[in-house]
């Protein structure tokens, strides 16, 4: 019985001296007052959004964080409320914390950075490159070798693998839903197909350049224009950039709408490749530009999410 009743007070006193070490923390950081439940945000000096008090919620010891994207330099982050403003140079890796005084209430808060992107580690980085040399070895050294009719088979295996990949990674994300959300949050910085997907869309870069190199030697040879063949590439550095830098990386969306060129490539080879014999091919290709515009929704703001 002694046993236990020792037990429960050095419980006690833990539990004690813990409260009292978090309570003694917190009176050590800095402070934003507010008469506002509203608080605007900004990074850099551009408004980025509005962080809410709820007034009603008991204050505690857990910090409220706000996670910015993850850069490869310094941020500014500022809270500025209706009487008070309160601001932070944030490091990539870094986390700040902070009390948000509202109606004598103390709300922990913290800002913190994404996770470094799986394909950024220096580790991960020496491991990739080696392997992409030696691919693009093999393909110079082989070159002969290889013949067009099986390169061009990539073709064929790269749009399947993407959506084999994507089918998959909605189920080990686990809060997916292939109608309403964009493929970029499966492989989003934190998520748990993240590396998954940095994989995969990693290989379908790479296969997808081995098709482009099998469609132009076979443009060649039967003397089309390689115009249309040629944008492929653009879902090649699509693929590469969304696997080493993605969502919720400062440089994610840094290219552009680079994929579209591929709708434009769909689009010369409707005009380019007008021999009879080609027909065929002109129709499917008027088709698929038509399938791939209706990207163009997502610029109606009521379709959004829908």
């Amino acid at each position: 019985m002694k046993s236990v009743s020792v037990t429960r007070k050095i419980f006690f006193f833990s539990f004690i001296f813990l409260a009292y070490q978090i309570v003694s923390a917190q009176k050590n950081l800095p402070v934003l007052k507010t008469d506002s439940t509203t608080i605007n945000i900004k990074i850099d000096g551009v408004s980025v959004g509005f962080w809410q008090v709820d007034a009603d919620t008991k204050p505690g010891t857990d910090f409220d964080v706000f996670t910015i994207e993850r850069s490869f330099r310094e941020q500014k982050v500022s809270y500025t409320s209706n009487k008070d403003s309160i601001s932070f140079n944030v490091k990539p890796g870094g986390k700040y914390d902070f009390i948000i005084s509202f109606n004598n209430k103390s709300f922990p808060t913290e800002i913190a950075t994404a996770n470094e992107p799986f394909f950024l580690h220096k580790n991960t980085i020496i491991v990739v490159s080696l392997i992409l040399i030696l691919i693009a070895w093999l393909l110079y050294a082989g070159r002969n070798f290889f013949k067009t009719k099986a390169l061009l088979y990539f073709g064929i295996i790269s749009p399947l693998l993407f959506w084999i990949i994507t089918i998959a990674g909605g189920f080990i994300h686990g809060n997916y839903n292939h109608l309403h959300n964009v493929v970029s949050e499966l492989g989003a910085i934190g998520t748990k197909s993240e590396i998954f997907m940095s994989a995969a869309e990693l290989l379908i870069a790479v296969l997808s350049i081995c098709s482009v190199i099998g469609f132009y030697k076979a443009t060649r040879k039967i003397h089309l224009n390689p115009i249309p063949v040629l944008t492929i590439l653009s879902l090649s550095i699509s693929m590469f950039w969304a696997a080493i830098f993605p969502m919720h990386h400062s440089l994610h969306g840094a290219i552009g709408p680079i994929p579209l060129i591929l709708n434009l490539g769909v689009l010369s080879a409707i005009v380019l490749w007008r021999k009879r014999e080609f027909f065929p091919i002109r129709i499917i290709s008027c088709a698929s530009f038509i399938l791939m515009m209706l990207i163009l929704l997502r610029t109606i703001p009521n379709l959004r999410g829908a």
